[in-house]
């Protein structure tokens, strides 16, 4: 089980909580896997069913696939040395093989059967105590929410994730889901639609674009409206250093 107060908590919180009760629930339920009962296919993660207003997680990890395939650790004050993570003593932590729902008895379905458990993570991460149980809780967040978790350890890999991001609100949207992610897809019709396009170059440096789309036409303008480079300001390099602990 996960120590409270994670981003798999928050995750779990934001995709089962209304986030606009005065909304009708009009966004359609993504069902894909029809295994068992009618309760076993509404709280299999691999389904989002929820027909109300609700926040679904993207999230990429970069460089992380050695710690995700190895025994979890947290440090022990009590002799100020790491220690194998009590919650996975035997045979660890979940074994990420590359898919959210990959891996078998070692990854998911260790999970889902019990035989496998989430590391635990340190709530007060000025600490950064539990280094592994943070890594983990990026998988874990995208289960809990209905979302998706890549690992990308090259530029490659990342523009792939991205991609399949993209591909994966798009198809959402167009079977009427996700009503918020579809505003920046080139499937809706209404004013102020925006497409993102990311670049990535070898050196891990790259671009953040917005283009507009005529909701009339459907055309995707050739000028950008913004670059999040130019709207972002420099970052002073002891806040990279602290952000470089997470």
């Amino acid at each position: 089980m996960s120590d409270l107060h994670g981003l798999a908590d928050a995750a779990l919180y934001y995709w089962a909580t209304d986030l606009n009760p005065a909304l009708a629930n009009k966004i359609s339920p993504s069902m894909v896997d029809f295994v068992g009962s009618p309760t076993d296919q509404f709280w299999n993660p691999k389904n989002d069913p929820a027909a109300w207003q609700h926040m679904v997680n993207y999230s990429i990890g970069l460089g992380l696939k050695q710690t995700l395939v190895k025994n979890c650790s947290f440090y022990d004050n009590s002799t100020n040395s790491y220690s194998n993570d009590p919650n996975n003593p035997t045979p660890g932590c979940p074994v990420w093989a590359g898919d959210v729902y990959g891996g078998g008895v070692d990854g998911y379905d260790g999970l889902k059967e019990g035989k496998r458990n989430w590391p635990r993570i340190d709530d007060t991460p000025g600490g950064n105590d539990a280094p592994d149980g943070h890594v983990y809780d990026l998988w874990h967040m995208a289960i809990n929410s209905r979302g998706k978790f890549y690992s990308a350890d090259n530029p490659d890999e990342l523009k792939k994730a991205f991609q399949d991001v993209i591909n994966t609100i798009s198809s959402t949207a167009s079977s009427g889901g996700g009503s918020r992610v579809s505003a920046n897809i080139a499937r809706i019709q209404e004013t102020n639609a925006t497409v993102f396009v990311a670049r990535f170059n070898a050196d891990w440096s790259g671009t953040l674009q917005a283009f507009p789309i005529d909701p009339q036409e459907g055309t995707l303008s050739s000028t950008a409206s913004w670059e999040a480079g130019v709207l972002i300001p420099e970052v002073d390099p002891i806040v990279q250093t602290t952000f470089g602990r997470i």
